[in-house]
């Protein structure tokens, strides 16, 4: 179901809205959104197939590649404690499709 929304650059899969922000701004590195409406995305998503100091800017040392990062964005604070859940286990899954089909 992810596949051809991270392909397309964008998509709804059960009502959670997810926005490719920068599918290749290094072909190993990736952005991406998610939220529950399209023009208000929840958080924001940085994957890395590879180590990249350059992307890794979150004041620890980098973890192993592949990492994801997320950051809370502010529409995160109207969210109900179910969609919140539901956006920790959609951001790995969105990751999971960016790496099995890059």
């Amino acid at each position: 179901m992810l596949t051809p929304v991270v392909r397309a650059g964008s998509g709804t899969v059960a009502g959670l809205s997810i926005v490719i922000e920068s599918p290749r701004f290094k072909p190993e590195c990736w952005v991406f959104t998610l939220g529950f409406k399209p023009d208000a995305p929840a958080v924001r998503c940085w994957l890395s197939r590879t180590p990249n100091p350059d992307l890794w800017q979150f004041g620890v040392p980098e973890p192993p590649a592949p990492w994801l990062a997320v950051a809370l964005l502010d529409e995160a604070a109207n969210l109900t404690p179910g969609q919140v859940f539901m956006l920790g286990d959609a951001e790995r899954c969105v990751a999971w499709a960016f790496l099995e089909t890059a």
